[in-house]
């Protein structure tokens, strides 16, 4: 369903926000059943977007961007671009702004970031069941810090971003007080539920590169900059 249908919060580039997986059961294993919210160019296909640097608008300056050098897990040419696609046709309803009976993952493609802060808030309340996110935006968007990490890849951004008020997640070895993502030892996102920013009282978190950008990615964490 569309949640969202306006103005990028980082660029004013028009930006749909689409959810996924409210109703029904779930194949993927790491998240378990949870709403999956999709942040997209309402214009442009994501695998343009991403091609022509057009993705700023929904990804912001995420150093896994291919306008980057790359090293971004997701694949848009298979999901974010199957929805896009259904949503160009006019496929999806409109959210009736009734509250989601299971746990919602804030931006299974796309930054937190690009949404304006009165509809990230009114998302949090809508979400009694708990929620996950992430946002690489956490050095301008302060106002994220209670619903999102921030995804930091460097020891040093780990430690700026706690003095800004944000846990972090970090992909790569493990910094001082860090403890190893839980979906490394088979307990799924919608058990877990701990990457829900300070929100939480709980520890920072890490886990191991993996997948085909693995080296971009720990190159990237061994890094002395911010």
């Amino acid at each position: 369903m569309i949640l969202f249908e306006g103005s990028s919060h980082i660029d004013g580039k028009p930006i749909v926000a689409i959810a996924t997986g409210y109703k029904g059961k779930s194949s993927n294993r790491k998240t378990g059943a949870m709403v999956q919210v999709w942040v997209l160019r309402q214009d442009i296909p994501p695998t343009e977007a991403k091609k022509t640097g057009a993705d700023f608008s929904v990804c912001g300056d995420c150093p896994l961007r291919q306008a980057n050098g790359g090293g971004c897990y997701v694949n848009v040419g298979q999901a974010p671009l199957a929805i896009w696609r259904k949503y160009r046709r006019g496929g999806y309803p409109v959210w009736d702004k009734t509250a989601f009976d299971r746990p919602v993952r804030f931006g299974a493609y796309g930054d937190f970031a690009a949404l304006p802060p009165y509809f990230v808030a009114f998302l949090k309340v809508m979400s009694p069941a708990g929620y996950t996110g992430y946002t690489h935006g956490w050095r301008y968007r302060h106002d994220l810090a209670e619903t999102c990490m921030a995804s930091v890849h460097t020891v040093e951004e780990k430690e700026y971003a706690n003095k800004l008020g944000f846990r972090t997640f970090r992909t790569g070895t493990a910094g001082a007080g860090d403890i190893l993502c839980p979906s490394e030892t088979g307990i799924s996102c919608e058990r877990c539920k701990l990457c829900c920013g300070s929100s939480k009282k709980a520890k920072d978190i890490y886990i191991p590169a993996h997948g085909p950008a693995a080296k971009k990615v720990d190159a990237i964490s061994k890094l002395e900059v911010l």
